[in-house]
């Protein structure tokens, strides 16, 4: 699976696509899955690598409404109505 760091010329254009891959490789259930590992994870650390922990918790809230969001307009496209 290609991981792009940044979009390119065409998803700037149209970002839904890249709504629509993700929703199309990432369940939703997986998501509720590793969600919260992944912030535990973060919350435990204690390996050599200093990470910033700012606040975890937020961070963990908002990743998770940006990814409920994607999948709903994923589902509302498939419905018919485009959203973007």
């Amino acid at each position: 699976m290609k991981i792009p760091a940044l979009l390119t010329a065409g998803e700037k254009k149209d970002p839904g696509q890249v709504a629509v891959q993700f929703c199309k490789t990432v369940h939703p259930s997986y998501v509720q899955i590793e969600l919260p590992d992944m912030l535990d994870a973060v919350i435990t650390y204690k390996g050599d690598k200093e990470i910033y922990k700012g606040n975890p918790v937020l961070f963990y809230e908002a990743l998770s409404v940006l990814v409920n969001l994607a999948h709903r307009m994923c589902r509302h496209e498939n419905g018919g109505n485009r959203l973007w």
